[in-house]
């Protein structure tokens, strides 16, 4: 799950320019939220396995981390005043 966000973030960030030429435009700021979401989501199956080597169990309540860092990344980041 870890590999397919890593891969589906980079081709995001690869492609930024094509698609958006402008950073300010709406459409590349909702592509860096999502490219920060799948980046959040590295992150944390990326943790969740040496935590695995310890406790399966606690590797898996871990993984509930994602719905706080989606909604932070998500709903929260849509409300910032643009720079």
């Amino acid at each position: 799950m870890a590999a397919i966000h890593a891969v589906h973030a980079t081709l995001l960030l690869l492609t930024q320019r094509e698609v958006h030429p402008s950073p300010a435009s709406s459409g590349a700021a909702a592509r860096r939220r999502f490219t920060a979401q799948l980046g959040s989501s590295v992150l944390i199956f990326g943790l969740s396995i040496p935590l695995a080597f310890v406790s399966t169990d606690a590797a898996m309540w871990f993984w509930l981390t994602l719905i706080p860092a989606h909604l932070i990344l998500g709903h929260h980041l849509c409300r910032l005043p643009q720079q």
